[in-house]
């Protein structure tokens, strides 16, 4: 499975190092560019700061959403819309 990860600020980093794991590929996304080099670096994975971008150049199966609630539709609608599945925690959907 091909997974992304959007959000490291918090549980974001676990979602990270779990789908490591267990995934074929893992990509993230996070606005803060430091946190984003730090966590490629360590995974040897591909990093973007705009989940749009990230979405289009990666053939994603699914996706951990771990991002603030407000944020969440926006991303499920983006994804969905691709035929990405959603995980996410806590939802105001």
């Amino acid at each position: 499975m091909r997974v992304g990860v959007i959000g490291l600020a918090g549980v974001g980093r676990t979602h990270v190092s779990k789908w490591s794991k267990i995934a074929e590929s893992v990509s993230i996304c996070d606005p803060n560019p430091t946190v984003l080099a730090q966590i490629t670096k360590s995974y040897q994975i591909n990093g973007y700061t705009d989940v749009e971008q990230m979405l289009e150049t990666e053939n994603l199966q699914a996706i951990s959403i771990c991002t603030p609630p407000k944020s969440h539709l926006s991303i499920t609608r983006q994804s969905a819309a691709r035929g990405i599945h959603v995980f996410h925690e806590n939802s105001d959907l």
